[in-house]
């Protein structure tokens, strides 16, 4: 069975909720599109969906990765790998062979293995203030140690960010089970 056909039958009837494939994470990892980390009007930062979030005024809060390591971990949670990320915000984007399409985009990990390939061709713009947003992952990125992957939900493209304690880089974030 292909990758994209383990990916596929991964998918759950519900719109942005993704099980990842077992092959590179854990399959109980999930992504919830709408469980980003947002800032309340009385500056409390919390997981919410847009529905809470309208109610409550609450916008989507940006932080540096190292923040957002530390808040999804004080949470019990950690960031999502990109590999995460790409399969949650385009499913149909993701593909372990390019055959002859020179326009998708190789994806390789932080010891510049191949990863997965990307195409962002296939993506659509989440709904409500989620298309706007860049998301921290994980993932370190083949270019050095100060770097990680983001993805730009707006263009539905994956690229890199600088990371660490001194960069002041901020980036939405969005926490998955350990």
């Amino acid at each position: 069975m292909t990758l994209f056909k383990k990916i596929s039958a991964c998918l759950v009837g519900l719109v942005g909720l993704l099980v990842m494939d077992s092959a590179h994470v854990d399959a109980s990892t999930t992504v919830r599109l709408g469980s980003v980390v947002r800032v309340t009007a009385d500056g409390r930062m919390m997981e919410m969906n847009d529905d809470d979030a309208r109610r409550q005024g609450a916008e989507v809060a940006k932080m540096t990765q190292a923040d957002a390591k530390r808040f999804c971990e004080a949470k019990g949670k950690r960031l999502p790998s990109i590999l995460q990320l790409a399969q949650a915000l385009n499913p149909r984007g993701v593909r372990t062979d390019a055959g002859f399409d020179l326009d998708l985009q190789p994806i390789r990990k932080a010891d510049g293995s191949f990863d997965f390939f990307f195409d962002s061709r296939t993506f659509v713009t989440p709904a409500g203030d989620l298309g706007y947003q860049q998301f921290w992952s994980s993932s370190g990125h083949p270019r050095g140690v100060s770097y990680g992957y983001i993805f730009d939900a707006m263009m539905g493209e994956i690229d890199s960010d600088l990371q660490g304690e001194e960069v002041v880089n901020k980036n939405s974030v969005v926490c998955v089970r350990r």
